[in-house]
């Protein structure tokens, strides 16, 4: 169909019915208004985008060094791709896991005062649990123990990490 179609209102002819209208009404309707003619309906002739570019075969572009002014990077030493250590969970669950009755206060306390860094943390947390199991073997009245592992590690914890 062309232009001088679409613009100049069609006659209904005798030998057309409305069957055949509406079927090419439709094939019309399907191509969409956005959607260019193809180079058929255009005549046969086909002209490329020139904003897309085709791909470069594969690896060109990414074999293909630039030259800087910079070194190239030097290799890894060894033992430097060691496991990174992952922090320890300061939680009522954890400590309770290890034979700690902590409560919500020691843990708020305990987070407080532990340093920053993860290896620096996971060690003070370590000791931590340390002085209250210490503690607790040292005490021998059963229902003592808690209490008096809980006091020296948070006493340990306070001198030794201010904040």
């Amino acid at each position: 169909m062309n232009l001088a179609d679409l613009l100049v209102p069609k006659v209904s002819s005798p030998g057309k019915g409305e069957a055949e209208r509406a079927e090419a009404a439709e094939s019309q309707r399907s191509r969409g208004p956005g959607n260019p003619p193809t180079g058929a309906e255009k005549g046969g002739e086909t002209t490329p985008t020139p904003a897309i570019r085709p791909n470069p075969p594969a690896g060109a572009e990414s074999e293909t060094r630039t030259d800087t002014a910079f070194p190239p990077n030097p290799p890894n030493p060894p033992g430097a791709m060691q496991e990174i250590e992952q922090p320890l969970p300061a939680t009522r669950e954890y400590l309770a896991s290890l034979g700690l009755e902590a409560l919500p206060e020691d843990v708020a306390f305990l987070t407080w005062h532990l340093p920053r860094g993860t290896t620096a943390r996971n060690q003070a947390l370590r000791e931590y649990v340390h002085h209250w199991r210490d503690a607790m073997d040292a005490e021998p009245a059963q229902h003592r123990k808690q209490n008096r592992g809980r006091f020296a590690a948070n006493t340990w914890l306070r001198e030794t990490h201010h904040h």
